[in-house]
């Protein structure tokens, strides 16, 4: 995700065109290969837009993808936890609250 990681500071820099564009590249890329959804999901929380995340870190848990295990203690998903949605997700993925 080193890509996504880059990107996600752009989008937490103010450099939000940079980061719409790996947006658009990652979500392609994944029409032809496996992607995180985590990938995106952590782009779209940089840049404010939680629903948007959430949508995509969905797809993470229904997919199973290994990061669900980090969920609670990843510090890319900080903007995230204040969310009610949060504590949803990690109760849904099982882990301990």
């Amino acid at each position: 995700m080193a890509v996504a990681d880059r990107r996600q500071d752009y989008a937490r820099t103010g450099n939000r065109s940079e980061a719409e564009e790996t947006l658009a590249e990652l979500q392609q890329i994944s029409k032809q290969r496996y992607i995180s959804p985590a990938a995106i999901a952590l782009i779209y929380a940089a840049l404010g837009d939680k629903d948007q995340a959430f949508a995509w870190l969905d797809k993470l848990v229904e997919e199973h993808d290994l990061i669900t295990a980090r969920l609670k203690v990843d510090e890319r998903f900080d903007p995230l936890r204040s969310d009610p949605r949060f504590a949803e997700l990690v109760k849904r993925v099982g882990l301990p609250q």
